[in-house]
This record gives structure tokens, sequence and C-alpha cells, in this order.
């Protein structure tokens, strides 16, 4: 015979029982719905080569920006990728959108500030970086990281003048650094920026214009796929520039022309985002012509 309070306490127990399981269900449930920050990474570097799109350019960062809500779930080498990736992608929005657009020093300044955040993690250069700024570049062994915040900062300084020339012989360390680590980094992007910068700054400032020559040239011998390597060269061979980088004449058209046929006929497959800006900026250059 079963007793009443048995039977009640079995009747308990079950429910209770079942009701740990729909929870353990539904908790399962939700939690399986949650992208994991592998997952989410997986999902942004889908929308990678389509940021040349601006609608999915601005999903893009707000889903790495959204990552770094959490940064306890972030592994360091996740939380570092991250932050180049935003210092990299405020760059080409603002390059996107051009220097003309009221957002523009706004996305320069973020991917600056990224920038520096990604270079901070390593904490030796933390410690050193505004008493010996030389010697906390030599702690930093990761050319993409480099390449992106240098940018970004040229940027800044070309926006506010008055820092620039004070600052230029860091940048230039900066960029340095990166060629020391990987020369060919992002299509040999650290030579024709360097190579730009040293034909336009004042000559007090270490302008060099073989220097600069030798640097357009290493980055399109190393990346001739790179269209930016073409379009930099022909700026900066073709056309004299303002201090701040501003095209003033013409110095030699023929080496517009010649990048003009070069750029026109590529195919923008190995680069998708910057061999577009690529064509638009040889056609701008043209119409300098």
């Amino acid at each position: 015979m079963f007793s009443k309070a048995g039977v009640l306490n079995r009747s308990l127990s079950f429910r209770l029982s079942f009701v740990g399981f729909i929870l353990i269900l539904l908790g399962t449930t939700s939690f399986a719905i949650q992208p994991s920050v592998t997952e989410a990474l997986d999902q942004a570097e889908a929308l990678f080569p389509q940021r040349h799109q601006p609608e999915q350019m601005v999903r893009l960062i707000e889903l790495y920006v959204s990552l770094l809500e959490d940064q306890a779930a972030l592994s360091g080498q996740q939380h570092a990728f991250i932050l180049t990736r935003l210092s990299q992608l405020h760059y080409e929005q603002a390059t996107l959108l051009g220097p003309d657009d009221e957002a523009y020093s706004s996305l320069i300044q973020q991917g600056f500030d990224h920038g520096l955040e990604r270079l901070k993690l390593v904490l030796p250069f933390a410690a050193l970086f505004e008493s010996d700024y030389e010697a906390a570049l030599q702690h930093i062994d990761d050319a993409a990281a480099l390449l992106w915040f240098a940018n970004n900062w040229g940027e800044l300084l070309r926006l506010r003048l008055s820092a620039g020339f004070r600052d230029l012989p860091l940048l230039m360390s900066t960029y340095e650094r990166c060629l020391a680590l990987d020369e060919s980094a992002w299509g040999g992007s650290c030579h024709n920026t360097l190579g730009a910068m040293l034909a336009i700054i004042p000559t007090a400032a270490g302008r060099d214009v073989e220097a600069s020559k030798f640097h357009l040239d290493r980055a399109v011998e190393l990346a001739p796929d790179y269209l930016m390597n073409h379009v930099v060269r022909a700026e900066i061979l073709g056309f004299s520039h303002t201090l701040v980088g501003r095209i003033n004449e013409v110095e030699d058209e023929e080496v517009v022309r010649m990048a003009e046929a070069l750029v026109s006929q590529a195919d923008i497959a190995p680069w998708p985002f910057w061999n577009r800006i690529a064509k638009r900026d040889m056609q701008q250059l043209v119409n300098q012509l």
C-alpha cells in the first residue's frame, strides 16, 4: 500500500525534476542562439570582402564593436585582432566617404584610438609610450597593427598641421618598424605611405626624394596587383604638392598616363576594397591633368 504522504512526495519530486529539466532545456536553447566569439568573428570575416558597400561597412564595424563589450570573453589574441580590425575599418570608412565628409575626422580619430589601444595591450610598449617612443616600438611585433595605427596617425597630423611637424619623426619611425617586421604587409603599404611622406614633407623635416622613389618602386615591386601602389606612385612622381599633401601642379604627365592605363585595365579581385578606391582615385588624378 502506498501512503498518501509518499504519493505526494513522489509527485512533488517529479514536478521539481520536470521544472528543472525545462529550465535546463531553456537555458541550453538560450545559450545555443547566442553566437560564440568565434562564430561572431566568422560572421565578421564573411562580411569583410563586402565592406566597399557603405551599409556593410557600418554593419561590420558595429559587429566588431559589440564584441568588445564583453572583453572577458575574448582571448588576448582575439582582443588584439579586433582592435587592429577596428583601426583599419575606421580608416577605410573615412577613405570611402572622403575628406569632405563631416564624419571624416571623427572616423580617423576612432581609428587612431583603437590602434593605440591595440599597441598598449603590449605592456612594455604601454610603459614606454610617453617617455621613449622609439624604445616602445621595439616591443611591437605586429606589422598590421603598426600600419593602421600609423595611417590614422598620419592623417590626424595632416588635419592638425601644428602638431604634425613635431610628431613626424615618430610617425616615420612607426612605418620603419613596420617595414622591419614585414615589408610586404598589406601589399607593401608601409613602403608606399613612407615614400609619399618623404616626398612631401619639408627638407628640414627630412624630405628625401631619392628615398621616396625607392619606397614607391619597392611597393610596386612587392605587390603589383595592389593598385594603390601605382596610384600613390603616380601622384607623388606626377605632381608637386603643398605641405598638407594637396596636389599643386603637374610635373610628369607621362607617369600619370602610364599608371592610368594599368589601373583602368586591372582586376579588383586581389584587393576588392582598395583596388576600387584606387580606380576612383586614379580617375581623380587624371582629372587633375
